[in-house]
């Protein structure tokens, strides 16, 4: 029986509850993969019969490439499956037909059609399938029925362009590509390595993450956000789309002022240095200083506790982070002379008692612990428990006046409470609340 019979036998049949059902058969996504074969399963529902039919129509058939077709219930002899595309409409067609003259099948899947996805498909469109036409031969009577069109739509998973150190995709390399690629790394954000990558200012495709907005903080392309990102905005700072021109170079990194929170020594041949501070909850990171007197090149972004930075040491052997309370987390890194990037070794404020003839005093007064003397900068006050357990932290101002506040702990414990200066320790207290 030829297909165009069977669309004119059609014309005249009741349509009954019986209906076809188009099904993603290889996964159970509801997005096909930009590149990848993907099959689509015709199965005729809530029946059993000796043969089915369908026109199946898809678009965009620019796109969307048939590659073939398998049998699961009928056998290859039983099938009759023609593939056609009419461009006007950018729609193709594959009309099917089934029909077995040994055995009626209950809810048969008809066939199998193999699709393949071209690589140019825009991420975020979508794949459209409908079965028109359809019929049924049901067993029990051997009627010719009708069955109901039938829909699938599939969300297109595809490529974006990407231009390494645009990290928010706004067609510009700055300051606020920093602060997006700190909140992707601080998120540990992953996904699709970029092939081939390249962090040179040119368009290059990338297969979208599942935050499609985290595909660009990955500057270099190797599947992960990490600070090592951000130096890529410093290789590229100042370009734009706009005739891939650079409109500043690198800026001067304003050093702003703060209490010294943590240091780390940079050999020498440290080309490059990027890192992410976080504060802990309500601690701000106000800036970082060098030990040389040339300010150094970069960029420098801080993001309510976050604190994020590329920079371009020009020779300084030390690296000082600045601000006021304590640190939750310090991930620096620099590449060196070869290439290589190396973690950089981080220390507190320098455990050495304090000058000679620096006087501080604890005391419990009631329920209040006090600290008394002359303090010249600001301190902090750390309580500990005997395994050396953190359990508070105080930040003390300057300042000539007693400096008090309530006991931490409630019930009996014995603990030890420190105060800390930029120059070190400088007194302590053993207590029992």
């Amino acid at each position: 029986m030829g297909t165009k019979s069977v669309w004119f036998v059609l014309g005249g049949v009741v349509l009954w509850g019986q209906s076809l059902r188009l099904e993603r058969s290889d996964s159970r996504t509801e997005f096909v993969t930009a590149g990848e074969r993907f099959c689509v399963v015709v199965r005729a529902w809530d029946a059993t019969l000796y043969g089915a039919g369908c026109r199946l129509r898809y678009t965009p058939a620019s796109l969307v490439k048939f590659a073939g077709w398998s049998t699961v219930n009928f056998a290859r002899s039983e099938l009759f499956v023609v593939a056609d595309t009419d461009t006007q409409v950018d729609e193709g067609i594959v009309d099917i037909a089934a029909l077995s003259i040994r055995q009626a099948y209950l809810n048969p899947a008809i066939v199998v059609l193999e699709f393949v996805l071209s690589h140019d498909a825009l991420h975020g469109g979508s794949i459209q399938f409908r079965g028109t036409e359809g019929w049924a031969l049901i067993s029990g009577g051997d009627s010719l029925r009708a069955l109901p069109e039938s829909r699938l739509t599939l969300s297109v998973h595809g490529y974006v362009t990407v231009w390494p150190g645009d990290a928010n995709n706004d067609g510009n390399v700055d300051g606020r590509d920093v602060a997006v690629v700190g909140l992707y790394a601080h998120r540990k954000a992953i996904g699709y390595r970029r092939t081939p990558a390249s962090t040179e200012w040119r368009p290059q495709k990338a297969l979208a993450w599942v935050d499609p907005e985290a595909t660009h903080a990955d500057c270099d392309g190797n599947g992960v956000v990490s600070v090592r990102d951000v130096a890529v905005v410093l290789q590229n700072y100042g370009y734009n789309r706009d005739g891939f021109t650079r409109t500043a170079g690198l800026p001067p990194v304003e050093l702003r002022s703060g209490d010294p929170l943590l240091w780390g020594r940079l050999p020498p041949d440290a080309e490059i240095v990027v890192g992410m501070i976080t504060g802990c909850p309500g601690v701000r990171i106000t800036g970082l200083r060098l030990a040389e007197p040339l300010e150094p090149l970069g960029i420098v972004v801080a993001e309510e506790s976050l604190f994020v930075f590329v920079i371009v040491p020009q020779g300084s052997e030390t690296l000082t982070i600045l601000g006021q309370g304590p640190v939750c987390g310090a991930l620096v890194e620099y590449r060196g002379g070869s290439g290589g990037w190396h973690q950089l070794e981080w220390q507190g404020l320098p455990v050495t008692e304090a000058p000679w003839g620096t006087d501080f005093q604890f005391r419990l007064r009631g329920e209040k612990m006090c600290l008394e003397g002359y303090r010249d900068l600001p301190g902090r006050v750390v309580v500990y428990s005997l395994l050396g357990q953190e359990l508070a932290h105080f930040l003390v101002p300057p300042g000539e006046e007693s400096w008090c506040t309530g006991l931490p702990l409630q019930g009996p414990a014995v603990c030890i409470a420190t105060y800390w200066t930029p120059r070190g320790r400088s007194s302590s207290l053993l207590f029992v609340p």
